[in-house]
């Protein structure tokens, strides 16, 4: 039961976050093949988009720590650096694109895969239970 409600949780959250996904992955590829014909207008563009892949990994590994009991992502700097590169990238992208007509999205898009995958890691330790011991386990480990 453990095991189908946490692949359920890890599911759905892939299903609510692959349209963001899929739409930055087109962003991206649009923007680096700006960068080639008009190199000035797509430099930082292509630079938050690629910091926002480099934030959803670190999101992605944050949530893979977080859905293991006793492991603390947050005190990870290696996981912290890019995860708040990556916000930093998702503020400009969310700014820029109140602005820019051909980016306009709903509010909070681009953080959405963020939120999702944090939250389906958050779901599944919550889902995990501690295995319990019997009085034989404990008594092997000499703690009964």
């Amino acid at each position: 039961m453990r095991n189908a409600a946490q692949s359920l949780a890890i599911g759905v959250a892939i299903l609510l976050a692959a349209v963001p996904v899929f739409w930055i992955a087109v962003l991206t590829w649009n923007a680096f093949d700006g960068l080639a014909s008009m190199p000035k207008h797509y430099i930082g563009w292509s630079l938050a988009y690629v910091v926002w892949w480099v934030g959803f990994v670190a999101a992605i590994v944050l949530a893979r720590k977080f859905s293991a009991r006793g492991q603390r992502p947050w005190r990870q700097l290696a996981i912290l650096l890019p995860f708040a590169a990556g916000l930093i990238a998702v503020a400009w992208l969310e700014v820029q694109s109140w602005y820019d007509a051909k980016h306009l999205f709903p509010p909070g898009f681009f953080v959405a895969p963020y939120v999702i995958a944090i939250g389906a890691g958050w779901v599944v330790r919550m889902l995990s239970n501690p295995t319990v011991e019997t009085d034989a386990q404990q008594a092997a480990r000499g703690s009964l």
